[in-house]
């Protein structure tokens, strides 16, 4: 029997203030719609003890300070949508390493509940801290592998070079075609962020997904300014065909789902 969602952690565990939004969240999300949390890693670091207790030993072993209050937080988000203690939560890795929730060790209610998780450099303040302004995002889909990447906008001299090598032809023009500086760093990195979101979906990495573009993929932007700092962003949704039968083939035409966005704390 699953944990009853009015109490995903006990009061008196410190991350407890955490999980009265994500359950709310949760509870209403559909099959029609896509849940897109942003993650104040640098707020986080207050939680960090009892969001690392989460997280089994040897995953958190593994893990910088950072890292860890992320995987942290993406507990306690999938213990809201699985209606489950977060301890409770134990996650797979797919063939290119991509995570998922382990169905048959985990605890819940048996939704469908699929995530992808994805932050800035979470480590650039400092081995044991989050730098101010890190952040990470976790998408959650019902029924549908879903991907997401975010970037923090800085100088890139070598994009042109990196998107030769992995945009299709038409992208790497529109790119090219631009004057060298902010606003071709703010593109190739809005192009960036929907490629590596789209081959996190399709769950064959980056490398494997040179020249694919967006294939399969409903992708949406999912970008904002704050502190001074520009972050551009990109969620991927991709579906199996109804008519796909065994092969698990993706749909080629996926419905963008209704955008859902959400911060914690």
């Amino acid at each position: 029997m699953p944990d009853s969602p009015a109490s995903p952690l006990t009061p008196g565990h410190p991350a407890a203030r955490l999980a009265p939004l994500p359950f709310h969240a949760a509870s209403g999300l559909t099959a029609a719609q896509l849940d897109v949390w942003r993650l104040d890693l640098f707020a986080l670091q207050s939680f960090a003890r009892a969001l690392g207790v989460l997280v089994p030993r040897p995953v958190a072993d593994r893990m910088s300070p950072p890292r860890l209050v992320a995987r942290g937080a993406l507990h306690v988000l999938l213990g809201a949508y699985l209606e489950c203690r977060p301890e409770r939560i134990h996650l797979q890795n797919g063939r290119y390493g991509k995570p998922s929730i382990d169905a048959l060790a985990s605890a819940g209610n048996g939704r469908d509940i699929r995530f992808n998780l994805a932050h800035t450099d979470p480590d650039a303040g400092g081995g044991d801290e989050a730098g101010e302004g890190a952040v990470a995002l976790v998408a959650v889909a019902v029924g549908a592998d879903v991907g997401v990447d975010v970037e923090g906008l800085r100088p890139l001299p070598r994009c042109l070079k990196i998107a030769r090598r992995h945009f299709p032809p038409a992208a790497w023009e529109r790119l090219a075609g631009l004057e060298a500086g902010r606003a071709q760093q703010r593109e190739f990195l809005r192009l960036w962020s929907r490629h590596e979101a789209a081959a996190k979906a399709r769950g064959t990495g980056v490398w494997r997904s040179t020249g694919r573009g967006e294939g399969g993929c409903a992708i949406q932007d999912v970008s904002w300014s704050e502190a001074g700092r520009e972050y551009l962003a990109a969620v991927a949704v991709a579906e199996t065909g109804a008519d796909a039968g065994a092969t698990g083939a993706p749909d080629p035409h996926p419905r963008t789902r209704e955008l859902r966005c959400w911060r914690l704390p």
